[in-house]
C-alpha cells in the first residue's frame, strides 16, 4: 500500500491515487489504515494529510468543514461550493 501511494508511477506524480479499504467489521481496516497513514515514509512524502471519520450518514458540508480545520483552515459559512473551492485551493499542487 505504501509502495503504490509513494509511487510515481500513477499516471502522474501530482495525483495520489484513491484506495477503498472494504470488509466486515473487525477485520482491521481502520489498524491498517492507521499504520500506513503514521508510516515515516509517508509522513515525510505528503506535506498535508487528514484523518477524518465518516459515518454511512455523512454530511458532506460537515465533512469538508472537518478536512479543512485538519489543516488549521478556517472552515466557515454552509455555502458547500465555496467551502469545496476552499479546500481545492488549499490542496492544489500538494
Amino acid at each position: 500500500m505504501i509502495k503504490i501511494l509513494l509511487s510515481s508511477e500513477n499516471g502522474s506524480s501530482d495525483q495520489t491515487p484513491i484506495i477503498s479499504i472494504v470488509g466486515l467489521g473487525g477485520m482491521g481496516k481502520t489498524t491498517f489504515a492507521k499504520l500506513v497513514y503514521h508510516d515515516n515514509m509517508i509522513e515525510g512524502h505528503f506535506e498535508l494529510k487528514a484523518w477524518v471519520y465518516v459515518s454511512k450518514t455523512y454530511d458532506v458540508v460537515g465533512l469538508t468543514k472537518d478536512i479543512l480545520k485538519t489543516f488549521n483552515f478556517p472552515a466557515d459559512g454552509e455555502n458547500l461550493n465555496l467551502l469545496q473551492h476552499q479546500l481545492q485551493s488549499t490542496l492544489m499542487g500538494k
